[in-house]
């Protein structure tokens, strides 16, 4: 372990000391030895991306892609994401901090579109900003090692406050911390959202308690601060529509006496919280309205099947709630058809078999349970029958704001949440049992561990043969193998629990804990490999070529070729977009002059000879090795055995006065949530069909008709992150004089010379146009995301709101011994 992995082994200590102290500051001090334990957890997964020169990140794809071929059979594909968008995006965001600019824009991709709107790279995350002195493949790992320990820690906080045993506790915290919501999950922002979950409920949770009361309000507050920041809303609006399930039905229980106060103060904490991120969750709102992902989310995912009359589970998934694999993986097995999402996705229920075998002896008798446990089963059996399918659940989901636009399986995650407490709760009602009926106990566990294990060979026997490919048949007897070998250890280890004296049951229960993070950390083996940081985008001759020559222009891919967002990496412009948040219309602009099909994943362009290329300032164009020229106006300019490069002969500036102008009837949006491809609806045919985009430009608000407008040299162009500036010096005599630029106009850019602002507008659909005040001048454009202003105004109030009222008390105070 050289200097670097010290400094990120330090920066992680310091992360866990500063958890610690917040949970002493909060009168809910952590044991020495369970902190440790919950500390190393992580450590053990990811010490290679910490500590060595290794990565679990999966340099199968990276690799390939760096070196401008397709994705090619990767081992484990569900990690596509990581590759494809995550580091890019955060080695985007770390330029502009590096550089001392706000993440606001991503000037990389699609001629600009959204960073710290798309929400996903994580612009304003303490995990981002913790990360930035290190190289960003440690600060990657960092990001993942404290997801994980957020929900170790977080988890065993709020089970602790419920009153559990510090094994009941540990048992829960490993369930839910090491379960399939977070451990394939741990390098995604998804992963980061749903880690904070238990420490939502934690802070609610503190907020009964009188004494330590405001402490509990700050810690709270900061907690859904950060939340949002992590960078997955959607996996926010799913645990608090958790944390209200769970409360409602712990009220109706009879379990919260103090449910009024409680919910006045939590609300007024949200509130307050959800103003302060006010200027990223407004731009973000406004971004995803506006998105291609918006328009293709707008069916429900289930609508099909919605009906009037009762119907059960759409399709088996609860399978995988305690088998992962019963439908394969996509990584050693293939999965079966008619499966409805994702391995990751349609997996996010399971807490490791020994989690669901203590679960479910939710159903023994016994003791009487805890009032909460009523909350949690629902949380399950909620989760199921959304995500699933169930009626009515699927129906009510379906039509739901926000929800409808989600993916159902996602819910499953409550599933992991539920049943992990679940777990903590039935070991405690064991250790509370076991004195006065050892039989009943054990008979119990015998019997839950018998189903369980008879249901893993009739899943196996059901769905074997029908993964239709002989290579995936040991991977599933593998699966199986491990089921009953872990569904073993817990029994011998729950025998131990029911028999052993009273002196030494905490130590067997102990056991369980390491049974359970076993398997975990088994199963979390079969999904990440250990690489080589070496071979997470390394540098070729041919990145180094593009590196030399693309200043001031822009690239694109041929096909599947050299695909997009990893020109992030070595600092190129890439036409192409592959994002969540990717604007509507401009993915609609290149579909009809070039080809990119919305629908799809990962959208290649159609037509490389497209004249919209020359517009939108594409110079490169990369092809796979040995590819012959797509066209004329491809000139040859590299050839390697790690793709080819091709010149554009006829590429046009990034900023240009088109020849004439065709002025196009509308003014620029009030909203920018609207489409351009609606503004220009009845001009989409003819915008297609230029053949030259420097001859002519279609202009929004323009005089009608078509007329010529006057040559303008421009010169001295630059551009960072958030700002464009140039010199510009009109010639001729027209009367007009309109530049076309290639950046998208979201409604975040506004252009001013020495004058003062300038007039923009619409060009060829959602491409930024200005007119020009005077003959000479130096133009500057600013960007800041629709959404943006304003939510800093809400954010600057409620900050001001918010220290106003930390200091009420300490100026009540001061007031009284002034008197």
């Amino acid at each position: 372990m050289g200097l670097l992995g010290v400094s990120t082994l330090v920066a992680y200590l310091t992360t866990a000391a500063l958890i610690a102290l917040t949970a002493r500051w909060l009168d809910r001090p952590i044991a020495t030895s369970v902190l440790a334990f919950l500390v190393v957890l992580p450590l053990v997964l990811l010490y290679p991306d910490l500590l060595l020169d290794g990565t679990r990140l999966p340099t199968d794809q990276t690799r390939l892609d760096a070196n401008g071929q397709a994705l090619s059979g990767p081992r484990n594909p569900w990690l596509s994401d990581i590759a494809s968008q995550l580091v890019p995006a955060s080695v985007a965001v770390r330029r502009s901090w590096l550089a001392g600019e706000l993440p606001l824009r991503d000037r990389w991709n699609g001629c600009g579109s959204p960073l710290l709107a798309a929400g996903q790279p994580s612009a304003f995350s303490p995990l981002t900003i913790i990360g930035l002195p290190l190289p960003y493949l440690r600060a990657f790992g960092l990001a993942a090692a404290i997801r994980a320990l957020a929900a170790l820690i977080g988890m065993w906080l709020w089970l602790r406050e419920l009153r559990l045993r510090r094994a009941s506790s540990l048992l829960g915290a490993v369930s839910f911390g090491l379960s399939f919501s977070i451990i394939p999950w741990v390098f995604f922002p998804l992963g980061g959202a749903v880690a904070v979950w238990p420490l939502v409920f934690f802070g609610v949770e503190r907020l009964r308690d009188s004494t330590g009361n405001r402490r509990a309000v700050l810690f709270l507050l900061a907690t859904l601060v950060v939340w949002p920041l992590l960078g997955h809303v959607e996996s926010v609006v799913l645990g608090a529509s958790l944390l209200a399930l769970v409360l409602t039905v712990r009220w109706a229980c009879g379990d919260l006496p103090d449910a009024p106060r409680l919910l006045k103060l939590g609300a007024a904490v949200s509130a307050l919280a959800f103003a302060i991120d006010a200027f990223a969750l407004l731009p973000q709102a406004l971004a995803i309205l506006a998105s291609n992902r918006r328009v293709l989310a707008g069916v429900p995912a289930y609508s099909h099947y919605f009906s009037w009359v009762p119907h059960g589970f759409i399709w088996p998934g609860w399978r995988t709630t305690f088998f992962p694999r019963a439908f394969g993986d996509g990584i050693e097995s293939p999965m079966i058809p008619g499966r409805r999402a994702a391995f990751t996705e349609m997996s996010l229920g399971y807490i490791g078999i020994v989690g669901w075998s203590l679960a479910l002896l939710v159903l023994r008798p016994g003791s009487r349970r805890a009032r909460i446990t009523f909350s949690l089963v629902a949380t399950v059996l909620v989760a199921h029958c959304v995500g699933l399918g169930a009626w009515p659940f699927a129906e009510i989901a379906g039509h739901l704001p926000l929800v409808r636009w989600m993916v159902p399986v996602r819910f499953l995650s409550w599933a992991a949440f539920g049943g992990s407490a679940l777990a903590a709760l039935e070991l405690d009602r064991l250790l509370k049992d076991v004195p006065s009926s050892r039989l009943m106990c054990f008979g119990a566990t015998i019997g839950t561990v018998g189903f369980l294990a008879l249901l893993a060979v009739e899943t196996q026997n059901r769905f074997y043969w029908k993964l239709g490919a002989p290579a995936g048949f040991p991977s599933q007897l593998w699966a199986l193998r491990l089921t009953l070998w872990c569904l073993l250890a817990f029994v011998v280890c729950a025998s131990l629990v029911v028999w052993l004296p009273a002196s030494v049951r905490p130590a067997a229960a102990f056991l369980l804990v390491l049974v359970a993070v076993a398997e975990s950390l088994i199963q979390a083996n079969q999904q990440y490999t250990v690489g080589k940081a070496a071979d997470v985008f390394p540098a070729t001759p041919l990145a180094a070529f593009l590196q030399d020559h693309t200043g001031g222009f822009r690239i694109a891919g041929d096909g599947y070729s050299f695909p997009p967002r990893r020109n992030v990496i070595i600092g190129l412009e890439d036409v192409r977009t592959h994002d969540p948040v990717e604007r509507r219309d401009y993915v609609e602009f290149l579909n009809s002059t070039c080809g990119f099909p919305p629908a799809e994943y990962m959208k290649p362009l159609i037509s490389v000879n497209a004249p919209a290329l020359d517009f939108l300032n594409v110079r490169y164009l990369v092809g796979g090795p040995q590819a012959a020229s797509p066209g004329d106006k491809w000139s040859p300019a590299y050839a390697g055995p790690d793709g080819t490069v091709f010149e554009n002969t006829r590429v046009l500036p990034r900023v240009f006065a088109p020849r004439r102008i065709e002025g196009i009837s509308g003014t620029a949006p009030h909203s920018w949530i609207r489409s351009a491809s609606v503004l220009f609806a009845d001009s989409l045919t003819k915008i297609a069909g230029l053949r030259d985009f420097g001859e002519k430009a279609l202009v929004l608000g323009a005089a009608a008709g078509e007329r010529s407008n006057r040559g303008t040299e421009i010169s001295n162009y630059r551009e960072s992150t958030n700002r464009v500036s140039f010199h510009y010096r009109a010639k001729g005599v027209s009367s007009e004089t309109i530049l076309v630029s290639s950046l998208v106009q979201d409604g975040g850019w506004q252009a001013r010379n020495g004058s003062g602002k300038i007039w923009t507008t619409l060009a060829n659909g959602p491409f930024l146009a200005l007119r020009l005040p005077d003959d000479e001048g130096d133009v500057v454009l600013d960007y800041r995301p629709p959404g943006w202003r304003f939510g800093m105004g809400i954010s600057a109030t409620a900050l001001v709101l918010g220290f106003a009222l930390t200091l009420r008390p300490h100026l009540v105070a001061l007031g009284a011994r002034s008197a």
